[in-house]
Formats: C-alpha cells, structure tokens, sequence
C-alpha cells in the first residue's frame, strides 16, 4: 500500500473539479487522450481509496465491507468530484441505515486534502427509534412530525465525525478511530 493514501489525497489537490468529458466526445484526438489520462488517473486514485478503506476494515473487523459504488464523476458527469467517498456497513447488516464512511475531502478550497472518518445515520432509512439509539432527536408524540422534517434535510446525518491530517504519512490513526467506533 505504500503511500497510496496519500497519492488520492495528492490527486484531488490536483484535479478536484477539472473538467471531464468522455474521449470519444472530444473535438480531437489530442484533447480526447488528456480526457482518458484523467479518468484513468481519476479511477485509479478511487481504487486507492477503496483498498486502503478495505484494508483498514479488514484489519479491524472482517464483517466490514464497502457498499457504495465507485463514482469519481461529480452528479453532471461534467468534472472531476471534490472529495471521494467510502461507506462502510457489516456484512449481515446492511440494510440497517448506520454506516461508517471515510472520505478524502477539503474543507476550504484553499485547505489541503485529508481524510474524515465520520459514523452516519441514512435518514430515508432511519425510524424514530434509531434516533432514539443514536441520541440524534426526540421520539414523542410527533414521532410523524421528526420523521418527515428529517426527510426534508440532508440524506444523511454525521453522528461523529473525526478528521485525519495526514501530515505524518501514516494509516494507523484511520485504523485506530475505526476500532473506537466499531
């Protein structure tokens, strides 16, 4: 693994938000190879992510595995994302809407990237007793009230979340925070 976890962080710093669009679309042949070197590097820093998530989960709990698929494209399929994205949920338990996600991200636009571990509750699947569990709200008569105002908000709600400086290149600390958490 060497120091792929900091060759993702590197190459987001590098390309988040440059514009993509696919090869064979381009106006020539020059500028449809510099598409194909970046969604070849784009994809190659994804599976970098993806292994290092794998293998710091596997090292902690065998249960673990990654449930969301790879995506390096932002929404428009248009650019390059600005953060990558890793969820991960027990194997006999996914439908159950707690995960653990790691993402390599930027807080500012300025701010160099690095990695945040965060544990969060999927609110399209959550009932009012995982709030109840997760000490995230209230469970009382308006139980219908909590459940359809949280529909309204962001699809997912961070329970903790604890940010990697990877100044030190090392992955221990992400396996670590991983081992508290599970």
């Amino acid at each position: 693994m060497s120091n792929d976890y900091l060759e993702v962080l590197d190459f987001l710093e590098a390309h988040a938000g440059d514009h993509y669009m696919a090869p064979e679309r381009a106006q020539t042949q020059d500028i449809g190879d510099e598409f194909r070197v970046l969604g070849e590097g784009a994809s190659t820093a994804l599976d970098k992510m993806y292994t290092l998530c794998e293998d710091c989960a596997s090292r902690i709990n065998h249960h673990l595995i990654t449930t969301n698929r790879k995506n390096w494209l932002r929404g428009d399929n248009r650019a390059i994302r600005d953060y990558f994205w890793v969820q991960l949920k027990h194997k006999d338990y996914q439908n159950r809407p707690i995960s653990i996600s790691i993402f390599a991200e930027s807080c500012q636009q300025e701010s160099p990237y690095f990695y945040r571990l965060a544990l969060e509750l999927e609110e399209k699947k959550a009932s009012p007793d995982d709030y109840r569990v997760y000490k995230r709200g209230s469970v009382h008569k308006s139980s219908q009230k909590l459940e359809t105002q949280h529909q309204q908000t962001l699809p997912r709600v961070i329970l903790e979340s604890t940010c990697l400086n990877v100044s030190s290149p090392r992955v221990l600390p992400i396996v670590s925070i991983l081992d508290n958490v599970g």
